[in-house]
């Protein structure tokens, strides 16, 4: 089998990321009373809750009426990414100083990501868990062609 796993983020000019192992590592990484980003979502947030002395905005697709897990913060529902413009002048807003991240190399969290690079602001980069062995195709191209050698 082959295995589609987009090809992982890397940090550019002007980045200040901290990668770690699991989520719960960034609770041990970031400051007390910091006001944090994550675009982790809300299956993971739990694994935040060592924030409880921050203020934690939680990106998430769709809408919940669960309750927010932690002791200060918030769900912000994001459908689409917004222009870094907006996302920038949010953060701005509500103070944010730092962003939590999977190493997902999609482009769901690249504006968060963009803004953290323009508004020097520190990432906790979450590394991807090891992968099994296998043929590793990143793009859609790859995997159709993989698909039709094999029809």
């Amino acid at each position: 089998y082959a295995r589609f796993l987009r090809p992982s983020w890397v940090p550019g000019p002007g980045d200040s990321w901290t990668f770690l192992n699991t989520i719960e590592d960034a609770s041990n990484n970031i400051p007390a009373g910091s006001t944090v980003y994550a675009t982790t979502g809300r299956r993971e947030l739990a694994a935040l809750r060592a924030l409880d002395d921050c203020i934690v905005h939680c990106r998430i697709r769709n809408t919940t009426d669960a309750e927010f897990p932690l002791a200060k913060g918030r769900f912000v529902r994001r459908l689409n990414a917004l222009p870094v413009e907006v996302e920038a002048a949010n953060f701005a807003e509500w103070g944010v100083d730092w962003v939590v991240a999977r190493n997902t190399g999609s482009g769901a969290s690249s504006t968060e990501l963009e803004v953290a690079r323009r508004l020097a602001l520190p990432v906790a980069m979450i590394r991807r868990p090891k992968q099994p062995d296998a043929l590793r195709i990143e793009t859609i191209s790859e995997a159709l062609l993989w698909i039709r050698r094999r029809v």
